[in-house]
């Protein structure tokens, strides 16, 4: 809510209208100033969850792919103990 106050000659800056917007106006500067601050407080937060889960999925990929290149050397060294199939029994 702004006041204003005029004289005679127009608005006064030295009236109590000049100080309650002056005031008014320091109000919502820190109103403004701490919902900033806020929300900016959750946009952190949030990308630290985000970083912190983009952390934990790589780690859990990378293990995922080791344990697969793991059976797949298991694979290759039993394919490689017997012997290889006579393509003619194949047929």
């Amino acid at each position: 809510m702004f006041f204003v106050h005029a004289d005679e000659q127009g608005f006064s800056p030295s009236g109590s209208g000049f100080c309650l917007c002056f005031f008014e106006s320091q109000r919502l500067r820190r109103e403004l100033m701490r919902q900033t601050e806020a929300k900016g407080r959750a946009l952190a937060a949030a990308i630290e969850t985000s970083a912190r889960n983009a952390i934990l999925g790589n780690s859990l990929l990378e293990e995922q792919i080791s344990h697969w290149l793991l059976d797949n050397a298991r694979l290759i060294d039993e394919l490689l103990f017997y012997p290889a199939a006579d393509q003619d029994l194949l047929k």
